[in-house]
């Protein structure tokens, strides 16, 4: 007879410093991380990546002529698959408020 053990899901909890706990910039820090973490989890669960996001982020900023200029913004020299890329979420955005940039 054979006995299954159940795996362990949960990590075991994370063990902190007491020195660290009193120190505002570190709780502070890790705050800022613990939420990241979180908001990245969210836009990939959402379909998107962070790319996708920095994009929206330019374009909300203020409009952009080209996408050579969106590129510019976010520090980027496109290959010709970043270009690609680039131009299916702009074309995704699009359609999303104009339908009539839709495919045919």
């Amino acid at each position: 007879m054979t006995t299954q053990v159940p795996e362990i899901t949960t990590p075991p909890p994370v063990r902190i410093a007491k020195e660290l706990l009193k120190n505002s910039a570190f709780l502070l820090a890790r705050l800022g991380f613990t939420f990241k973490a979180k908001a990245i989890e969210e836009v990939e669960q959402a379909g998107f990546s962070l790319y996708d996001y920095s994009v929206l982020e330019i374009l909300g900023e203020q409009a952009r002529e080209t996408q050579a200029t969106i590129a510019d913004t976010l520090g980027l020299a496109l290959d010709a698959e970043s270009r690609e890329a680039l131009h299916t979420l702009l074309l995704r955005l699009a359609c999303y408020h104009d339908p009539r940039c839709g495919p045919a």
